[in-house]
């Protein structure tokens, strides 16, 4: 397992959230890396965006990203706990 700090924003349903940092445990190999992290939830997501049924995007500064979604939401700590969607492309890229 890896683990990654990730500078990005994430865009929630046309909602985008200031710079932020995500935490991602990285697993697999080859083209099957996926993870799982958290991330201080952005107040302007708690509420309409985390009931709209979609998924966040975490997007870099050059505009490519990846899917996550939202598994927990602790209201005590304001902390979101994802997993990814599909393969994590920037590192398999990475790692080529």
């Amino acid at each position: 397992m890896e683990v990654h700090r990730l500078d990005c924003v994430l865009d929630w349903d046309g909602v985008l959230s200031d710079p932020m940092s995500l935490t991602v445990n990285v697993t697999g190999a080859g083209q099957a890396v996926s993870g799982t992290g958290s991330f201080a939830m952005p107040a302007r997501f708690v509420g309409p965006a985390m009931r709209s049924g979609t998924s966040p995007k975490a997007v870099f500064h050059d505009g490519t990203g990846f899917d996550i979604e939202v598994t927990r939401f602790d209201m005590r700590t304001g902390i979101a706990y994802f997993q990814t969607l599909g393969a994590l492309e920037f590192l398999v890229r990475k790692r080529a």
